[in-house]
């Protein structure tokens, strides 16, 4: 499962996409982590960029307060700024993210509803 599966929903989503960032940059976990723990580090945190960038854009302007949204942005570039492992982490989890969904098509799952795979598989990818 995904680190932040577990995320309650009141909790705003940039603190979630800095929080991974911050995992995946300073590599806390890196020398214990198996190769499918790190991949699920950085799927969490495409999924959570997706959630960060879905809010600000659905929630309303009084809501979220255009300072908050400025603010975050600005500790969201510093951290990407600032990490040498985050961007080639992302790069990969995405290139992953586009061959389970090619597998998905192949397999026709795409027009399966409740399918499953799909869907969680292009959140990854939509994060970019």
């Amino acid at each position: 499962a995904a680190p932040c599966a577990e995320e309650g929903a009141a909790q705003l989503p940039l603190g979630v996409v800095l929080r991974l960032a911050l995992e995946i940059n300073t590599g806390r976990s890196a020398a214990a982590a198996t190769e499918a723990q790190s991949a699920d580090l950085l799927d969490a945190f495409l999924d959570a960029l997706l959630r960060w960038e879905l809010w600000r854009l659905a929630a309303p302007d009084a809501a979220r307060g255009a300072s908050t949204v400025r603010a975050g942005d600005a500790a969201l570039d510093a951290v990407i700024a600032a990490s040498p492992r985050l961007l080639p982490g992302a790069s990969l989890a995405v290139a992953r993210a586009e061959d389970a969904l090619d597998a998905l098509v192949d397999r026709g799952l795409v027009v399966t509803p409740g399918s499953g795979g799909y869907e969680a598989v292009a959140r990854r990818r939509s994060a970019v």
